[in-house]
């Protein structure tokens, strides 16, 4: 997220996703989610305008971040997916992706 006064909630819950077991899953949907924007903006380098949840990313970065192997992003993506946890635009080169339910991930009061 942007800056120190951000945050997000998680909640037990996560824990009940059939991925939830799987570390490399969980912690793939935990960096997304944490860099997930908090509210709507424009990408400086591409133009692109983002809704809150929303993470412009690309997969090299995204593997390279979460310490994972394209071929185990791949795999932990797909199991975000098929669960509804997110859901993915891309083009040739970047990923947009958004949180599914993100505003479940805020706190309504401040922290």
């Amino acid at each position: 997220m942007s800056n120190d006064k951000d945050y997000i909630l998680i909640n037990e819950n996560l824990l009940k996703r059939e991925w939830s077991n799987d570390p490399r899953t969980l912690s793939l949907f935990l960096h997304i989610l944490m860099m997930a924007n908090p509210n709507p903006s424009v990408d400086k380098r591409t133009g692109i305008q983002l809704e809150k949840g929303q993470l412009l990313t690309t997969k090299t970065s995204l593997a390279k971040q979460c310490g994972l192997s394209p071929r185990q992003l791949q795999a932990g993506m797909e199991r975000l997916k098929k669960s509804g946890a997110i859901s993915v635009q891309s083009t040739k080169k970047i990923l947009i992706i958004s949180v599914c339910g993100f505003e479940d991930f805020l706190p309504s009061i401040d922290v």
